[in-house]
């Protein structure tokens, strides 16, 4: 899937890369915390921040509740449009 903008068609960016590049930082978690709040393995984790693993439906609903507990089905549209 692709999306043109412009005439340019570009691939919508990977889970990883959001996660790397957005949320980490932000809300300043590690390698390690974030696999620890989300209850898998640092490999787990490692995988899908360097876009060597796509995002399955339960990974996504872990994160979700890691990273916005109130908001928590809502957003899991996002992660899932890559894949």
């Amino acid at each position: 899937m692709a999306i043109v903008n412009n005439g340019i068609q570009r691939r919508p960016p990977h889970p990883g890369e959001i996660l790397r590049e957005d949320f980490l930082p932000d809300y300043k978690f590690t390698v390690s915390g974030l696999a620890r709040e989300i209850g898998v393995s640092r490999q787990s984790v490692k995988k899908i921040l360097r876009e060597r693993r796509s995002l399955s439906p339960e990974m996504a609903l872990r994160l979700a509740y890691a990273i916005y507990p109130p908001e928590r089905p809502r957003r899991l549209t996002g992660y899932l449009r890559c894949d």
